[in-house]
């Protein structure tokens, strides 16, 4: 993935999230801040003012464009349109759903290049469900490249007609980082104790 920029200075890239409460794209976003901090990418943030992550996204970001949680709002959008101009932004990247509304649109207004990350493709039977995925069908039209988090979920993008044929599209599995986790070891003594119990026939 190329983000194509200025030679002459650095890359500015405006992330979107309508929700920093909990999730998937939350959690997403915070790996790739912690992940690409340099002085070739300039991250400037819009999302809800949310525990735990929105404090985390202003400590990580140049800027950060707070906007309202989960729903579309026109000022909001306003917004985000002038802070793109203003500065300059190069590449918008939205997670989920509802900030997938905001980038697409805002790339057809300002020109700039959109890429949106699904986190999950919605398709139940229910109205409500119904309606989400006809938000991602309608919004397949728009000039966007398309992430999902796993292979699965590409498929299904496709099966549920969420995505246009032929267009570059990239899967960036979710991963878990194994350096926060600590293997579980039994103490010696628990280990000695079953083997001595196994050759007594216990």
């Amino acid at each position: 993935m190329r983000i194509e920029k200025p030679t002459d200075e650095s890359a500015r890239v405006l992330l979107i999230t309508a929700r920093s409460d909990h999730g998937g794209g939350p959690r997403h976003i915070l790996d790739l801040l912690n992940t690409f901090q340099s002085e070739r990418i300039k991250f400037s943030i819009a999302s809800p003012s949310q525990t735990p992550y929105a404090d985390k996204f202003r400590a990580l970001t140049e800027d950060f464009i707070e906007i309202a949680p989960r729903t579309f709002s026109i000022s909001d959008f306003l917004k985000l349109a002038r802070f793109i101009r203003d500065h300059r932004i190069h590449v918008i990247h939205s997670h989920g759903r509802g900030a997938g509304i905001y980038s697409r649109l805002l790339g057809l207004f300002t020109g700039v290049n959109v890429l949106h990350t699904f986190h999950g493709i919605h398709r139940e039977k229910s109205f409500a469900g119904r309606a989400k995925l006809f938000v991602d069908q309608f919004f397949s039209i728009f000039r966007f490249t398309p992430i999902f988090v796993s292979e699965n979920e590409r498929v299904e993008a496709h099966k549920f007609h969420c995505v246009l044929e032929g267009r570059p599209e990239f899967v960036i599995e979710n991963a878990v980082d194994t350096a926060r986790f600590q293997p579980n070891k039994k103490p010696k003594s628990l280990v000695s104790g079953e083997a001595s119990r196994l050759r007594a026939g216990g």
